[in-house]
């Protein structure tokens, strides 16, 4: 069962921004069936790619992390977004 710690999570009040895109992966990291919250990922993704294009190769890289299956990594890189932003 994978585990978050207390500096790892994201609350709901701190989610309103594109960066929010880490609450989502938190969801997927620590659901049963990380595929049944892939579409509020994609969606967050659409839309921060629309409002910053110049974040595609960050996007890039926790995309491929997620696709390897270490939602733990693409958590660590969607930070260095949150950074970015």
């Amino acid at each position: 069962m994978p585990i978050l710690r207390g500096t790892d999570i994201m609350t709901l009040s701190r989610a309103n921004s594109p960066a929010s895109l880490y609450l989502a992966l938190q969801f997927m990291y620590v659901a049963k069936q990380p595929n049944d919250r892939h579409a509020l990922y994609l969606r967050l993704v659409r839309e921060i790619l629309e409002l910053m294009p110049v974040a595609r190769p960050l996007i890039d890289d926790i995309d491929n992390r997620i696709l390897t299956g270490d939602l733990y990594k693409a958590l660590k890189t969607t930070r260095k977004f949150i950074a970015y932003e």
